[in-house]
């Protein structure tokens, strides 16, 4: 592998990206639930509204991008205005006084900013197979280093603002989107000015059609059967990973409503977690070589949603949070790198276009249900108080339980 700039670029969009999108994992949603007093129903709604609007339009910006044979332009605009929007949450956080007013459009810009994020993110994905020359998986899992690095750092420094350590800014949430936007774009602007389109155009039929996107996604589904195991095992993927990016979004809000931690703590947690992380992703394939993955994601599966059990009846203290994020981080990686093992072991690199496209479907589905199960529960269980938010906790263990019963039962022969 030779390095070149564009590579370079490459790898600091995804350090820049993760920035934005672990302060808006970490800092929104409480923002928006405990600071300004919403339900957390409005967050689930919101979010899943903004995946909806992806997974209907997302093939046609791709179709679009390959007619003009231009992935470029796709991948800069939709990050500046996903910058943008995010950034105007910080703006309308800042100056309006009226919180009705002021909820409302940042909802609308947090839709757009989620909506253009995870659009800009197909553009830079398919980007790596015109730099990789041969080797997409080296490429790809330096990518997810430059990737965590860039969640930790980010981190470091966007939570600095949150905290008040910055002169002149006042401790507060809302202060972290503006400088979040302002890095993201500062360290993707590599990327813009680097990565070249290098493919021509095709001639295509152009058109936005929900018709065409279900019956497309119903080919995909029917073709899939050719493969035995592989659509009951992307059913399973979609409710374990429904956990446990529902987990990663309003677990932030569980430690502040339940265990009052402050944000200090919570940064705190979330590095642990992302470390362990790392090591989980980077033991994963030694377990996976020993026990095949199919078994390291089930006993993973088993101990992460154990550990999560625990936590929605025992946790009550940082102390105790702090001893089960360190195991929770390391389920997390292995899950994440065996999932994606199994994946290709049932399909073998055939079809990689087509059922890589269905894994990434799922993929953003699965973030749907989680949020907006959550914020039901708290509605349902609000006379119980706090106790709420350890039930709603507990339905992420019935999730990714009902995906162990269906894991379980997959059976497929390895494809090469």
């Amino acid at each position: 592998m030779k390095y070149n700039k564009e590579l370079g670029g490459w790898y600091l969009y995804d350090f820049a990206n993760t920035i934005l999108e672990v302060t808006l994992s970490l800092f929104f949603a409480q923002w928006l639930i405990v600071d300004n007093k919403m339900p957390d129903i409005w967050y689930g709604v919101a979010f899943s509204i903004s995946i909806v609007m992806i997974f209907f339009t997302a093939p046609f910006w791709g179709a679009y991008s390959d007619h003009l044979g231009r992935r470029r332009v796709f991948l800069i605009t939709f990050s500046i205005l996903s910058a943008f929007f995010f950034a105007l949450i910080g703006l309308v956080g800042l100056k309006i006084e009226n919180i009705l007013l002021k909820i409302i459009l940042s909802l609308i810009f947090f839709i757009a900013t989620n909506y253009f994020f995870h659009n800009a993110m197909v553009f830079y994905n398919a980007k790596l197979f015109e730099i990789a020359h041969g080797e997409v998986g080296k490429i790809s899992g330096y990518g997810s280093a430059f990737s965590y690095l860039g969640a930790i750092l980010g981190l470091i420094i966007i939570s600095q603002f949150a905290f008040g350590n910055i002169p002149h800014i006042t401790a507060s949430r809302v202060q972290v989107f503006i400088p979040a936007s302002i890095l993201f774009i500062l360290f993707a602007w590599p990327a813009f000015y680097y990565l070249k389109d290098k493919f021509r155009s095709v001639e295509i039929k152009i058109g936005f059609s929900i018709k065409n996107t279900l019956r497309s996604l119903i080919y995909d589904i029917k073709d899939s059967q050719q493969y035995p195991g592989l659509l009951r095992y992307l059913i399973s993927y979609y409710f374990f990973t429904d956990a446990i990016v529902t987990l990663s979004l309003l677990g932030p809000v569980f430690l502040d409503k339940v265990l009052h931690l402050n944000d200090g703590q919570k940064v705190n947690i979330v590095l642990v977690g992302l470390a362990f992380t790392i090591l989980g992703a980077a033991f994963s394939g030694r377990i996976s070589q020993r026990l095949g993955p199919k078994k390291n994601l089930l006993y993973s599966l088993i101990l992460w949603s154990s550990l999560v059990f625990i936590a929605s009846i025992f946790l009550k203290s940082y102390f105790h949070i702090l001893f089960i994020f360190i195991p929770l981080g390391f389920c997390t990686g292995g899950i994440m790198a065996s999932s994606r093992h199994i994946f290709i072991e049932i399909t073998g690199g055939q079809k990689q276009g087509q059922f890589f496209g269905l894994y990434s479907i799922f993929q953003k589905l699965s973030s749907i249900l989680g949020p907006l199960l959550w914020g039901v529960i708290i509605i349902i269980f609000k006379q119980f108080g706090l106790v709420s938010y350890r039930i709603a906790l507990f339905s992420l263990v019935l999730l990714v339980i009902t995906g162990i019963i269906i894991l379980k039962s997959v059976k497929y022969e390895k494809n090469d």
